[in-house]
C-alpha cells in the first residue's frame, strides 16, 4: 500500500502542476498576453492552494487565498472557470465546439491541456473536475479522445496581407467583411478591439469598394496537417492615391 500512496501522490503533483499551469497561462493570454515563449507573466497571481483532500477516490480541492469581494469575479476565477471549460472542450465528442474553443486560445495553452490529458490517460484515470456551479466529468473515452487531439492539433497565428475590397463595416458588432482578389470567398471577421467604434463608420464612407489592401491577425486551427477553421482580426487598411501616395488608416500594432 505504500508503494500505491506513492504512485497516487506522484500522479496528484504532477496534475496538480500541470492544471496550476494551465491556469497560468489562461490567466496571462486574458489580461498581460502570453508570448510564444518564455515565462509565464505575472504566474505568483494565479496561484492556487490545496485546502483539502476530496474523500472517496484520489483529489485535492483547490482555492484562491484571497479572492476578491463576491459581487466581483477575480480574474482567477475567470481563468480557472475558462482552464475547465477548454478541458471540457477537448473531451466532448462534438467536434465544432472543440475547434471554436482552440480558435480562442494559443500553441501554449493547447499544449499544456495537451500534457495535462497525456498524463491522464497514461495513468489510466478518470476525472471529475468541479468548478463554480460547473461539473465537468470525464471517461476514458473522453481522456483518449482529448489526449488524441492534442497531439494532431496546432495553432498557427501569423499576419496576412490580402489585397480586394472592403465590403463593410458593422462598428457597434466591431465586425467586417473583406472580397479578395483572388476570388477567395469574402473574408469576415472582428476589427481589432483598440480601434475606436466611432472611427469605424469612417471606414463605410471611405473605403467601401475601393481596390486595397487589408492588413489582418490570423490564426489558423490546424489538423493533422490542414487548416480547418481559421479567423481573422482587421488591423489596418491602405490604398495608393492617384499620385500613387499610399493611403492607410492607422494600423493596429500586432
Amino acid at each position: 500500500m505504500i508503494g500505491s500512496r506513492g504512485i497516487e501522490s506522484e500522479f496528484g503533483t504532477s496534475a496538480i502542476a500541470t492544471f496550476q499551469d494551465l491556469v497560468a497561462k489562461v490567466m496571462a493570454h486574458q489580461t498581460t498576453g502570453l508570448g510564444q515563449k518564455g515565462p509565464v507573466p505575472n504566474k505568483p497571481a494565479a496561484a492556487l492552494h490545496i485546502t483539502n483532500i476530496v474523500r472517496g477516490s484520489f483529489g485535492f480541492l483547490l482555492e484562491e487565498m484571497h479572492p476578491q469581494q463576491p459581487i466581483l469575479e477575480s480574474a482567477l476565477k475567470l481563468a480557472v472557470d475558462q482552464a475547465t471549460g477548454l478541458l471540457d472542450a477537448f473531451g466532448e465528442p462534438d467536434e465544432e465546439g472543440f475547434q471554436a474553443a482552440i480558435e480562442r486560445i494559443d500553441d501554449r495553452i493547447l499544449a499544456t491541456a495537451g500534457a495535462f490529458f497525456e498524463h491522464m490517460n497514461a495513468n489510466g484515470a478518470t476525472i471529475k473536475v468541479v468548478s463554480g456551479g460547473h461539473e465537468f466529468s470525464f471517461g476514458a473515452e473522453a481522456i483518449a479522445r482529448a489526449a488524441e487531439r492534442a497531439r494532431v492539433t496546432s495553432v498557427d497565428e501569423g499576419e496576412d496581407l490580402i489585397l480586394g475590397r472592403l465590403s463593410g463595416v458593422l462598428p457597434d458588432a466591431h465586425q467586417f467583411e473583406f472580397v479578395p482578389a483572388d476570388g477567395r470567398t469574402a473574408i469576415r471577421g472582428k476589427v481589432d478591439p483598440s480601434w475606436p467604434t466611432e472611427q469605424l463608420p469612417d471606414l463605410n464612407k471611405q473605403w467601401v469598394g475601393v481596390d486595397a489592401e487589408a492588413v489582418t491577425s490570423v490564426k489558423r486551427v490546424i489538423r493533422n496537417g490542414d487548416v480547418v477553421r481559421e479567423s481573422f482580426t482587421l488591423r489596418g487598411l491602405r490604398r495608393r492615391d492617384d499620385q500613387q501616395n499610399v493611403v492607410q488608416v492607422p494600423l493596429v500594432p500586432a
